[in-house]
């Protein structure tokens, strides 16, 4: 059974024009590129603004992997040792039933077939939002080098067991755990943004 109907990519919208992390070496002597980009990140957890409880944890998780993971980039574990501080709030949760319903056709319909406009399945639709900024400590205060929204949706298949069997009391466990499941992959999408962000020269 396929669980996940779909993950869809909105980008991100421009707030702030982009300071550059760092410039590329001028020094004619030198073989290579030195690619820019900061060294020392500290990714504190996601402030979670929304009104769904827990998902900052699985979004922190898969910003933090998915940085670890980038050459030249070291987190830190303490914002004094940070030469950037990259810091993400989940700021809109939003959930929408829908149904997935048959196109139909005359011939088959004619043979017993599935009509025009039977529900195949009944969906739901995740959408959220984190906002995140990017700072560089100072001596007295963090200079804000840039600030994004991202936006991530998702649709997911629900349980039937709640018209399959009366009284059924799965359904909510099995919901769940798709829409966790649909949570963990947006925030890899969205981990992949903003690493993709952060380490562009603008």
């Amino acid at each position: 059974m396929v669980l996940a109907l779909g993950l869809t990519a909105c980008g991100y919208s421009n707030r702030k024009r982009v300071t550059p992390i760092a410039t590329l070496s001028n020094d004619e002597e030198r073989s290579e590129t030195v690619k820019p980009g900061p060294s020392r990140i500290y990714i504190p957890v996601i402030d979670n603004l929304s009104t769904k409880v827990g998902v900052e944890s699985i979004l922190t998780n898969a910003l933090r992997e998915r940085m670890s993971g980038q050459p030249g980039i070291e987190l830190v574990a303490r914002p004094e040792d940070a030469e950037f501080i990259l810091l993400g709030a989940l700021t809109s949760y939003g959930r929408k039933h829908g149904i997935e319903t048959a196109t139909g056709v005359s011939e088959t319909e004619a043979s017993g077939g599935l009509r025009g406009g039977s529900v195949l399945a009944k969906t739901i639709r995740l959408s959220l939002m984190m906002n995140v900024r990017l700072l560089q400590p100072g001596d007295k205060i963090r200079r804000e080098l840039w600030v994004r929204d991202f936006l991530q949706e998702a649709t997911f298949e629900t349980s039937l067991r709640f018209t399959e069997a009366e009284g059924s009391s799965s359904a909510p466990y099995i919901n769940d755990s798709r829409e966790l499941l649909q949570v963990k992959r947006i925030g890899e999408a969205f981990a992949g943004q903003v690493v993709d962000q952060v380490t562009q020269d603008f």
